[in-house]
């Protein structure tokens, strides 16, 4: 019974942190920076579904990408300012807007 426990604590835990990818998504990120943000999620959350995670587990992720992998209006210039080219994008990984600015800051220490 104690395992069982643990394992409704550990779903209950996993099901948390994937509502509060949307609500950060949806009410805190700014336009400009959601795909960089939905992009930080998107693969951790294909990769722990091979785990053969509970199929609620599942079907929240899957809920999850689909309310994070929308266009939402404003994020194309920001990409376009970025100058990422279409197939840079369709590659597995894009770094986010923010990491070249930190690797050009932080140089020279």
């Amino acid at each position: 019974d104690r395992s069982d426990g643990g394992d409704d604590a550990m779903v209950m835990s996993r099901l948390c942190a994937l509502h509060w990818v949307i609500v950060l998504y949806k009410y805190v990120v700014p336009d400009l920076l959601k795909a960089d943000y939905a992009r930080e999620f998107i693969f951790a959350i294909i990769n722990q579904l091979v785990d053969d995670p509970p199929k609620i587990i599942v079907y929240k992720s899957l809920e999850v990408l689909a309310k994070i992998t929308v266009p939402v209006e404003g994020e194309e210039s920001s990409i376009g300012k970025r100058g990422a080219t279409s197939a840079s994008l369709s590659s597995k990984f894009v770094s986010p807007s923010w990491a070249s600015s930190v690797g050009a800051t932080s140089g020279g220490n």
